[in-house]
């Protein structure tokens, strides 16, 4: 991972156009997919993009079908996707 990227997404974190979005429910409701998709359509329109998933059933790498644990993963040059564990 770009260590470069990393750090302009925690600028942009604190700039006050950014936006936090976040999706709560009960199990099997949708949130991980809806998240995904959101951040997706967002990362096509250029807006930089972070999707942080603290879930007990991890399922981005399903949804993005890419294989990672505990790394930022890039999917494109605004999307960046990070599943912490419940051991992180």
């Amino acid at each position: 991972m770009n260590p470069i990227f990393i750090l302009h997404t925690l600028i942009i974190f604190r700039m006050k156009n950014t936006k936090v979005i976040s999706f709560w429910g009960k199990g099997g409701v949708g949130k991980s997919t809806l998240a995904s998709s959101l951040s997706l359509l967002l990362s096509i329109n250029e807006n930089k993009t972070l999707l942080l998933s603290t879930d007990y059933v991890p399922s981005l790498d399903i949804l993005f079908n890419k294989s990672f644990r505990e790394n930022i993963l890039e999917i494109n040059d605004f999307l960046a996707v990070l599943q912490l564990s419940e051991e992180a």
